[in-house]
């Protein structure tokens, strides 16, 4: 009975998808940042459009852009002083890739050459010749595990349904985060869905 009435809700979300389109929701739409945040799992699941032409899937959660002010300390005359300085204006806060397992290893270069709808992603900073406050930033945020250049899998269930698990650190920063879902067909973005 059970398993009937299961395979009755994937039709008809099957159906749902097929009528609408890609479709993507996480299991959180707010995760309060308060003083005692220290950092939360979010589940980012959905389906992808019906289409006997797809070869995978790529999905992206992007931070929103922030102005971050980098420091190079030194010692002078016996104290730590700050001697140079530099600001990056909008700079990405935090941007993580997922992929179904044919797509793991052509990822990057895939967003790469799309340019993710004409914004810059991490993957486009990592791939030019980086300034050494840029290097810095991106090294701090690969740390922090808030930038993150590694594609990490998307699940695919029937391959229609997909989920992702996203780990937010502590100091993630308040604000809208982009998801965005691609479908492909031959290594190439057929189909995009996004969401806030």
């Amino acid at each position: 009975m059970r398993a009937l009435i299961l395979v009755l809700l994937m039709m008809l979300q099957t159906s749902l998808v097929a009528a609408k389109g890609t479709a993507v929701d996480s299991d959180q739409q707010t995760v309060p940042v308060t003083l005692r945040f220290n950092g939360t799992e979010v589940l980012i699941f959905g389906a992808l459009k019906p289409d006997s032409q797809t070869t995978g899937a790529l999905l992206t959660i992007k931070g929103p852009p922030i102005d971050a002010m980098l420091r190079r300390k030194a010692r002078t005359l016996g104290m730590w002083l700050n001697v140079e300085q530099e600001q990056l204006v909008d700079a990405p806060s935090y941007f993580q890739a997922f992929a179904t397992p044919g797509l793991m290893s052509s990822a990057a270069e895939i967003l790469f050459q799309d340019s993710l709808d004409g914004e810059a992603s991490v993957f486009d900073i990592a791939r030019q010749p980086l300034t050494k406050w840029q290097a810095a930033y991106l090294e701090t945020g690969q740390d922090r595990r808030l930038l993150r250049t590694d594609v990490a899998p998307l699940e695919i269930k029937n391959e229609l349904l997909f989920k992702a698990r996203v780990d937010l650190p502590s100091y993630v920063v308040p604000g809208d985060y982009d998801i965005t879902i691609y479908q492909l067909a031959s290594d190439r973005i057929v189909s995009t869905s996004k969401q806030s």
